[in-house]
């Protein structure tokens, strides 16, 4: 794991799947030149365009801080589809402009992975500590989620200078008044970069996020899946019925245990047991025809 207060070094070359190469930016200057994962013609998904736009008053409707969240893997060839079945049904949230916005996230952990751990086998209550980078809003946030007993999501962030990932005496506040560890232990582990397509319920209260392009980077390792799309739907209150709930069930495409993070760690860190991890990694080879 990279330290914290270390600088920001380039990926090393070798691949698990895709040979790109993408800078690790330290800057916000860096963040907004990275090309962080090839761009796929949105004409692949026409439905897309006959959305509305969300405005900013449905977007404060429909921040869903405290939620419950299903996720499902759809495969990219089936997802103008699914857009087409709810699209009268959910505005899309427009960055700076586009319906895809691009994401750069680093996860912290302790150097033995006790978070990623908590998370491989189901532990609740449990946190994750990240820093997202908004590339098109040009802003950065250190992010915690919290997923309690009861299996609500809870996030908590708190802005920081765009490009930032070292935590001074503030960021370390913030974590430490959120997590059951010291703040000071935290480590860059992995890194995650995607596109995102983001729904908003009109009428149901729901946030609908829809991850593509996905590369996954670690220390000096890489994998992309450009074929696999993490579909969640982000609830007030568990509502199976749903547009975009019903549509994905009459899709036979049902809820499946999967995490960005999880899934960097089975594919690039082989030192790291994820033995309950495997039928996902099942689904998704599946997905890629493996």
């Amino acid at each position: 794991p990279r330290e914290l207060d270390s600088p920001v070094e380039p990926t090393a070359s070798r691949s698990n799947a895709i040979p790109t190469t993408t800078q690790h930016p330290a800057s916000p200057q860096g963040l907004s030149q990275a090309n962080v994962h090839p761009s796929t013609p949105i004409a692949r998904w026409k439905a897309l365009q006959g959305f509305d736009r969300a405005s900013p008053e449905l977007l404060k409707a429909r921040t869903l801080q405290h939620r419950v969240d299903t996720k499902c893997l759809v495969a990219h060839e089936t997802l103008g589809e699914l857009l087409e079945t709810v699209r009268s049904d959910y505005a899309v949230l427009l960055a700076a402009g586009r319906s895809r916005a691009r994401y750069r996230t680093v996860y912290l952990d302790t150097p033995h992975y006790q978070a990623l751990e908590d998370h491989h086998r189901g532990r609740r209550p449990r946190f994750k500590a990240r820093v997202r980078h908004y590339l098109d809003r040009e802003v950065s946030y250190l992010q915690v989620k919290d997923k309690t007993r009861a299996n609500d999501t809870r996030k908590s962030r708190l802005q920081m200078r765009y490009g930032k990932e070292s935590l001074g005496a503030k960021e370390l506040d913030f974590l430490g008044a959120r997590m059951p560890v010291q703040a000071g232990d935290l480590v860059h582990t992995l890194r995650t970069s995607f596109h995102r397509i983001t729904l908003l319920g009109k009428r149901s209260v729901e946030r609908v996020t829809i991850d593509l392009d996905l590369i996954l980077e670690g220390e000096d390792t890489r994998a992309a899946l450009p074929d696999a799309v993490i579909v969640e739907v982000k609830q007030e209150h568990f509502q199976p019925r749903s547009p975009v709930m019903l549509a994905l069930r009459s899709a036979q495409i049902f809820p499946v245990s999967v995490s960005k993070y999880c899934t960097a760690a089975a594919l690039l860190l082989p030192e790291v047991r994820m033995h309950s991890y495997k039928e996902t990694l099942r689904a998704l080879g599946r997905i890629h025809g493996e």
